[in-house]
C-alpha cells in the first residue's frame, strides 16, 4: 500500500468514526464527500450534496466571507487560526445553528477536511456564565462588607465597598498586595493565616486594623475561604467593618468598670434579689453591714427571713412596690450576722426581663443608724431643755405675777405723787418681761417636730376658721392637689398672716390665697387693705417689731427657713399687703385627689 493510500485510509477512518459532522472539499470548495453525522445533522442526502454544492452555500450570509477567508488562511498555513472560528450555518429546512469549524488539508490530495461542531449549548452556557458573573458582581457590589479575591498575596478582585474603604477605584487596587488592606503591625498575622489556609488549615474569623486615607483606623473582621478549581492558590476574603461594635464594646467595658467602681466604693448598700427574695447581688458595703466576709456567703440567702429584724416590714415594702412599682426612703430595720440592729431607709423598684415580666427587686439601702441615734439624742436633750425652760418659766411667771400685783398697787398709791411716772415705767417693764417669757414658750415649739407634707389649701381653710374675720372675706384659690414640705407650725404662719391682715388692714374687705408655679412655687397671700409702708417692708420681720404679742413675722420666717422656704412682702402701700412665700422645687408636689 502506497503512503498516499495509507493517508486516505487514515482520514477515511477519522471521517467515518469521529461522531462529528464532516465534509471533504475539492480545491474548488465543492463538497466531494460527507459522513453520516453530517447527513443526519444538516438533513441533506448524499445525492443532494456531493458534487452539487460548494461548502460556502451552507454558511449564513453574515458569516460567509469570514469563513472563506478562514479557509484560505488554513490552506496557506496550518497554524493560522482566526480568534473566532464560530459561524452560523443553515440546515436544509432553513433553520440556523451555531457551530465551530476546523479545517485541515489532506496531504498530497489538494483536498480539505472540514469538521463542524454544534456549539449552541456551549454558547448558551457561556452566556449564562457571563450573566451569572455579572449578577455576582452586582451582588458583591451591593454588600456592605468589603470583598477581596487574591491569588497568593496579589489582589485579583475587589468590590466597590472595598475600593471605597481604601479611597481608590477597583482598577487601582487590582494587582496590588492584600497587605495594603491592613495596618503594618498586622502584616505578619495576614501572611501567617494565608499560609495556613493554603495548607488546608481552617482559620477562624480574626480582627485586623486598617488605616484609611482620612487617617482614621477601622477595625475589620476577616473571614476567608480557599477557592477550588483555580490554577493558583486563591482566597475569597470577606472583611466586615466592626469599628462601631468595637467602640460599643469598649464603651460597655468602661461603663461596666465605672459601674463596678461606683458600686464597690459606695457607702450605701446596693442589692438585687429575685421575686422570692433570694439575694443574687450585693455590694461590698452590704457585705460589711451584714457582718459577712464576702458576697459569696450571702448570695442565695433569703433577705426577708435572714436580714429583716421584722419580716412584716418587708411585706409592707412589697405592698407599696405592688402599688407604685417603686419605693423611696422606706424606713425599716435590719439585723446583721451578729444580731446587731441597723436602721436603714430603702429605695427600691422592680426590675424586669426583656419581655417586661417582673423578675425581682433591686435598690439601695442607706444606713441611718447613727443619724437615728443622733436624732434621738437631740430629741432627748430638747425634751430635757424644754422641761427646764417650762419649770424656769413657771417659777418666773409666779414671781412676775406677784411683782405685777405689787406694782399695780404701787401705781394706784403713787397716782398723784411725783414718783407716779416711775411706777408706770416699772409696770411697763414688767409687762415687757412677761411678753418675752410668752415668746420663749412659742419659740420652744419650733423644730421640735420633723417637717411633713401638708395640703396647703386645707391648712389655709383650717387657719381661716380660727380667726375672727368680721366682714372680711377669705378667697382660697389654692389648687387642691398641692402639698408643701414644711414644719407642722405652717398652719400657725397662715393664721398669723390672716390675723395681721384683719388687725392692721383698716380698709380691708378681702384676703386672697393662690399659687404661681415655676421651678419654685410661690404661695401668695394678698389683701385690699392699706398695705405696708416701704420703709417697714423688711422691719416687720424683725424680732420684737409690732404692737401685739403672739406669733410674729420674725418667728414665721424662722419656721419657714427650716425647710428652705422664704417669705417677703411685695405689696404697694395704699393698695394692700402682698406676702410671697417661695417654696423650692424639692419642697412641693402635686398629689391627685380622688
Amino acid at each position: 500500500i502506497t503512503e498516499r493510500k495509507q493517508i486516505e485510509i487514515l482520514y477515511k477512518t477519522i471521517f467515518d468514526k469521529t461522531g462529528i459532522p464532516m465534509l471533504i472539499l475539492n480545491e474548488d470548495l465543492v463538497i466531494s464527500d460527507m459522513n453520516a453525522e453530517f447527513e443526519q445533522a444538516f438533513g441533506y442526502t448524499r445525492s443532494e450534496i456531493i458534487g452539487q454544492l460548494q461548502w460556502p452555500a451552507l454558511i449564513a450570509d453574515d458569516d460567509r466571507g469570514r469563513m472563506i477567508e478562514y479557509y484560505a488562511l488554513q490552506k496557506k498555513n496550518l497554524s493560522a487560526l482566526l480568534e473566532n472560528n464560530a459561524f452560523t450555518y443553515v440546515l436544509k429546512n432553513g433553520e440556523t445553528q451555531v457551530g465551530a469549524i476546523l479545517i485541515t488539508s489532506i496531504p498530497g490530495t489538494g483536498k480539505s477536511l472540514i469538521s463542524i461542531e454544534n456549539i449552541a449549548d456551549l454558547l448558551e452556557t457561556r452566556t449564562k456564565l457571563k450573566s451569572t458573573k455579572e449578577e455576582m458582581n452586582q451582588l458583591l457590589n451591593q454588600l456592605p462588607d468589603y470583598v477581596i479575591i487574591h491569588e497568593g498575596e496579589t489582589i485579583v478582585y475587589v468590590n466597590d465597598e472595598g475600593a471605597r474603604l481604601m479611597g481608590k477605584t477597583p482598577e487601582e487596587i487590582i494587582g496590588t498586595s492584600v497587605l495594603s488592606f491592613a495596618a503594618p503591625e498586622y502584616h505578619d498575622l495576614l501572611i501567617q493565616n494565608i499560609g495556613f489556609r493554603y495548607q488546608g488549615i481552617s482559620i477562624k474569623p480574626y480582627l485586623i486594623e486598617v488605616a484609611i486615607p482620612s487617617g482614621e483606623r477601622r477595625w475589620l473582621e476577616v473571614r476567608s475561604a480557599s477557592l477550588a478549581g483555580r490554577l493558583k492558590d486563591t482566597t475569597l476574603a470577606v472583611l466586615t467593618d466592626v469599628t462601631e461594635q468595637k467602640k460599643a464594646e469598649t464603651a460597655l467595658k468602661e461603663s461596666e468598670l465605672q459601674y463596678r467602681t461606683i458600686i464597690e466604693n459606695m457607702q450605701d448598700l446596693v442589692y438585687r434579689a429575685d421575686i422570692s427574695g433570694n439575694l443574687i447581688m450585693i455590694s461590698p458595703a452590704g457585705v460589711r453591714l451584714a457582718g459577712f466576709s464576702s458576697a459569696d456567703e450571702m448570695i442565695g440567702c433569703n433577705i426577708s427571713h435572714m436580714f429583716y429584724s421584722n419580716p412584716g416590714e418587708r411585706e409592707n415594702l412589697l405592698e407599696l412596690l405592688q402599688k407604685d412599682e417603686k419605693v423611696t426612703n422606706f424606713p425599716t430595720s435590719l439585723v446583721d450576722k451578729h444580731g446587731n440592729i441597723h436602721q436603714v431607709t430603702v429605695s427600691s423598684h422592680f426590675y424586669r426581663d426583656i419581655h417586661g415580666n417582673i423578675i425581682g427587686i433591686e435598690g439601695i439601702l442607706h444606713d441611718v443608724t447613727e443619724i437615728k441615734k443622733a436624732e434621738e439624742a437631740v430629741l432627748l436633750a430638747n425634751r430635757k431643755l424644754n422641761l427646764l425652760t417650762k419649770i424656769t418659766r413657771h417659777d418666773i411667771n409666779n414671781q412676775l405675777v406677784a411683782l405685777l400685783g405689787y406694782l399695780t398697787i404701787l401705781d394706784e398709791t403713787l397716782k398723784d405723787s411725783p414718783e407716779y411716772e416711775l411706777a408706770k415705767k416699772a409696770v411697763s417693764v414688767a409687762e415687757r418681761i412677761n411678753s418675752i417669757i410668752q415668746f420663749t414658750k412659742q419659740y420652744e415649739e419650733i423644730g421640735v417636730k420633723s417637717p411633713i407634707w401638708q395640703n396647703i389649701r386645707k391648712i389655709t381653710c383650717d387657719a381661716s376658721e380660727q380667726v375672727h374675720l368680721g366682714s372680711v372675706i377669705i378667697k382660697n384659690d389654692i389648687s387642691e392637689d398641692i402639698e408643701v414640705f414644711a414644719d407642722p407650725l405652717l398652719v400657725k404662719i397662715i393664721y398669723n398672716l390672716i390675723e395681721n391682715a384683719v388687725r392692721y388692714g383698716e380698709t380691708i374687705t378681702t384676703i386672697r390665697f393662690y399659687e404661681e408655679e415655676a421651678s419654685n412655687m410661690v404661695l401668695i397671700c394678698e389683701d385690699d387693705g392699706v398695705g405696708v409702708i416701704p420703709e417697714e417692708k423688711e422691719r416687720i420681720f424683725e424680732r420684737g417689731y409690732g404692737r401685739n404679742t403672739g406669733l410674729g413675722l420674725a418667728l414665721c420666717r424662722d419656721i419657714l427657713t427650716i425647710t428652705d422656704i422664704s417669705i417677703i412682702e411685695t405689696g404697694e402701700f395704699g393698695s394692700g399687703a402682698r406676702f410671697e412665700i417661695s417654696i423650692p422645687s424639692t419642697g412641693w408636689r402635686k398629689i391627685p385627689r380622688d
